[in-house]
């Protein structure tokens, strides 16, 4: 009795009701995934062009979400380059969703995303701009907390999403899914070798590792990506390395 019918909106042949069954089903599993539905009724409609803006902007809203301290107040999101020839709603969505996916209890989806975050009474504000130093296209996404802050700013190459900036530290960064360990720390001589007896110890691959510091010895963000994800006494081990501020486990 969980059986949803819809009509064979024309389709004349077996061949062509079985291709529409099967194009309306990859659609409600894209809703339910918390993607775009190219043919929602309720939704603007989304060129092929756009969908890894999406996916970036979804990508870049969750990683903020996992590296952010305190409630939301503010969302604001700048766009530069080639992306601004788009309509641009359907990234803003993207982004609130995959904001407020690890934050709230309601399921979020890339329909009710602006709805529910109009209810909680989340500012969000848009900026564009043309020119684009160094990239085609450049989404930055900068979220106000009753904390802090957090600015992280992403680019679409050959349709693939490159992390590039993280507040004021520089990197290119591939998120293409699986576990990370986002690490504040300061750049001394021995960290990194501390972090990889650790996760050696435990078993636990390190598949990539970067590196960005603002001087030498001074603030630095290291990131790693991991085969598997740590466990939260696991993470409390390599949060008690001396030099390390934080370390925060971010699932992509």
């Amino acid at each position: 009795d969980k059986i949803i019918v819809t009509p064979h909106l024309a389709a004349s042949t077996i061949e062509a009701q079985t291709n529409v069954a099967k194009d309306i089903a990859e659609q409600i599993l894209a809703v339910l995934q918390g993607k775009y539905s190219s043919y929602a009724v309720n939704a603007p409609h989304v060129s092929s062009e756009l969908i890894p803006f999406i996916k970036a902007a979804s990508t870049t809203g969750s990683l903020a979400s996992q590296l952010m301290e305190g409630q939301i107040k503010s969302l604001h999101l700048k766009y530069c380059g080639e992306v601004v020839n788009y309509d641009c709603s359907p990234i803003k969505t993207a982004a609130i969703s995959g904001l407020l996916r690890q934050t709230v209890e309601e399921r979020i989806n890339l329909v009710n995303a602006s709805l529910i975050a109009a209810q909680r009474g989340l500012k969000i504000s848009e900026e564009k701009e043309t020119n684009c130093t160094n990239y085609s296209n450049l989404l930055t996404l900068k979220i106000d907390t009753e904390k802090g802050a957090i600015t992280i700013s992403t680019t679409v190459r050959n349709g693939e999403i490159h992390i590039i900036q993280i507040n004021d530290f520089w990197m290119d960064i591939v998120p293409a899914g699986g576990c990370f360990l986002f690490c504040d720390h300061i750049d001394q001589a021995g960290l990194v070798g501390a972090i990889g007896s650790i996760t050696g110890k435990l078993d636990i691959n390190i598949s990539s590792m970067h590196l960005s510091r603002l001087q030498p010895r001074g603030q630095a963000l290291m990131i790693l990506a991991l085969d598997k994800a740590l466990t939260e006494e696991q993470r409390q081990e390599i949060l008690a390395i001396h030099g390390i501020h934080t370390a925060k486990a971010v699932k992509l």
